[in-house]
């Protein structure tokens, strides 16, 4: 989120304070954005460790969303931070990573459609509608 909102005070209009922190908010931007990556491989791995070695079944929870909104908050800031430090690689990275994070989120939504809001069946007791 950081890496967003600095893209969006690089991009503001001339003023005493923006003009004076630009080039340091900037260059934090890109330092907190190239920083996100390193922290994929560890969701993956988590995810690995977790669903392959433990074998515990991938179905909807609300902590998938601890991993889905990662990736969709690096896509959105890439994506501002490119246009805003002009960067067309970074810019590019955001549009891809913003696939990969819509792909996790409909692989994801379909599962928790079926659930009420404490986890359980909608409707309580009853069977699943197919």
């Amino acid at each position: 989120m950081d890496t967003g909102i600095g893209a969006r005070i690089v991009e503001m209009a001339g003023a005493p304070m923006v003009d004076a922190t630009r080039g340091l908010v900037a260059g934090a931007s890109v330092v907190f954005w190239s920083f996100a990556p390193w922290l994929f491989p560890v969701l993956l791995a988590a995810g690995g460790w977790r669903h392959v070695l433990h074998r515990v079944p991938l179905s909807y929870e609300p902590g998938l969303w601890s991993v889905i909104f990662p990736l969709g908050m690096y896509a959105v800031a890439g994506i501002y931070l490119g246009r805003a430090d002009q960067l067309p690689l970074v810019a590019a990275i955001g549009r891809d990573e913003l696939w990969l994070a819509v792909a996790a989120c409909r692989v994801s939504l379909p599962a928790g459609r079926d659930r009420g809001p404490s986890g359980g069946r909608r409707g309580g007791q009853g069977r699943r509608r197919p």
